[in-house]
């Protein structure tokens, strides 16, 4: 009894470790140059939160699939970020 609980545990964690690394992606960056404060402010958060919901929802639904590869979304904020 002891073994197959020991030998269940080892095999479910494989199983974890192998999901974990069929599901890795690649990951496409893309700039939101928008103001965020100021007088632009008005105009600039709500396009920005609108391409963070986008970019979510993209994600969520499996990411970009190109050429073989899926990329998940990473939004960065005035394109100087990583």
């Amino acid at each position: 009894m002891k073994k197959t609980s020991v030998f269940s545990l080892i095999l479910f964690t494989v199983a974890l470790t192998m999901g974990s690394v069929a599901a890795a992606q690649d990951v496409l960056k893309i700039g939101v140059p928008q103001p965020l404060s100021g007088g632009g402010a008005p105009w600039g958060v709500p396009v920005d939160r609108a391409v963070r919901l986008a970019a979510e929802d993209i994600n969520t639904a499996g990411g970009i699939k190109a050429d073989g590869k899926t990329y998940q979304i990473k939004v960065i904020r005035n394109g100087w970020r990583a």
